[in-house]
């Protein structure tokens, strides 16, 4: 019996499928909670599920790359970059530049708000919360002890084009 070479996947689509149902499970999640619960409920829970989930996809990518910290604040933010990458994938589109002691990003395309507007939520603005903590959670996952100041200067979700974020090494 010959098998239907149409059903195997190459890595790279391998890849998007399970970023695909890691966003979708994300979305699912915060919706039947919010149905049953309310949606002040999932958003707590939501919030405390995504800081968890932070530190585990940083300790994930630390031990892909045989690594055990960040040189410092500049390698923590390139680490950052690396990790978003593999973990957001296509979903996310952004320009980070990155120095000694700061850290500016651009965020174009967000999975978590774009997932927001297409679930047609009654706020979108859910989907910036875990990104409030995510960026000093990652500094720190990254670089133990080493606290950033984080300034979001602008939101998607409050109307702006892009998304801008500023860490400052504290």
């Amino acid at each position: 019996m010959e098998r239907d070479k149409k059903c195997i996947l190459d890595s790279a689509s391998k890849i998007r499928l399970l970023q695909n149902l890691a966003l979708a499970w994300d979305g699912q999640w915060f919706i039947k909670t919010a149905e049953q619960f309310g949606t002040d409920q999932a958003t707590a829970l939501n919030q405390a599920v995504g800081k968890a989930i932070q530190r585990i996809v940083a300790r994930m990518s630390l031990k892909a790359w045989k690594k055990e910290k960040a040189v410092d604040f500049e390698d923590a933010g390139h680490m950052i970059r690396g990790m978003l990458d593999w973990s957001q994938g296509h979903f996310w589109r952004a320009n980070f530049e990155i120095a000694k002691e700061s850290i500016h990003i651009e965020v174009a395309l967000c999975p978590f708000y774009e997932g927001a507007k297409q679930a047609k939520l009654e706020r979108t603005d859910q989907a910036c919360l875990n990104c409030a903590d995510a960026w000093s959670t990652w500094i720190d996952a990254f670089l133990p002890g080493q606290k950033a100041n984080v300034i979001h200067l602008s939101k998607m979700s409050e109307g702006s084009a892009t998304c801008l974020i500023h860490l400052e090494k504290a």
